[in-house]
């Protein structure tokens, strides 16, 4: 995210590789890290998007072709597959769910599990409530995009359906980020002039 957001400021393609980078060694260290690929794509589309995206998307496969290439090579192709993906799309209930609850029940629950475990931290609860405001109410790129990586990383905990409290570990960058946004945009003000942050 950081290299997205100093691409969009700054350009240099460098940055771009950065980017998509990091989002393959945040999903190589676990799944739900792919919720950065969303933010970082807004940001670098914000600059030169027909070159910049396609390299972002080259540079975030390349390295998680080279994992998977690895485990081919060695012909441990199909235990890999079946410990990445096939056992674990079962285990959360993507597939083969035998007792689907409606989505309305699915909703309530991650707002009960997600608010109890939240309100534990309240110095990083409500400045991300009021982050997420100032993101929508007085938007820019860089704010939707870090509005939209905590969203993200909200919805990849809802659809693995378990709530545990190590999961929640995962929101704590993007919720600091909204946090952070929404302090700079009330502290960095002058009746004067325009809220500048972000």
């Amino acid at each position: 995210i950081a290299a997205a957001a100093r691409y969009w400021r700054q350009g240099g393609m460098a940055w771009v590789v950065a980017s998509g980078v990091g989002i393959a060694a945040a999903v190589i260290f676990k799944h739900p890290g792919i919720a950065c690929a969303l933010p970082a794509a807004l940001l670098i589309s914000g600059r030169r998007p027909l070159l910049a995206l396609p390299l972002l998307a080259v540079s975030a496969a390349l390295p998680l072709l080279m994992v998977v290439g690895y485990f081919w090579w060695h012909g441990a192709m199909t235990p890999f597959l079946d410990c990445q993906f096939l056992h674990l799309l079962s285990q959360h209930g993507v597939v083969n769910d035998q007792h689907p609850k409606p989505l309305t029940f699915r909703i309530e629950e991650l707002w009960q599990r997600t608010y109890k475990l939240l309100s534990a931290y309240p110095a990083l609860l409500w400045p991300a409530v009021f982050g997420s405001l100032v993101c929508l109410l007085r938007p820019t790129r860089f704010r939707l995009a870090a509005l939209l990586w905590m969203v993200t990383d909200v919805a990849l905990i809802a659809v693995q359906r378990f709530y545990y409290e190590h999961y929640y570990i995962q929101l704590f960058p993007s919720a600091v980020l909204v946090g952070v946004v929404g302090g700079g945009w009330l502290l960095q003000w002058e009746p004067s002039r325009p809220r500048p942050v972000a």
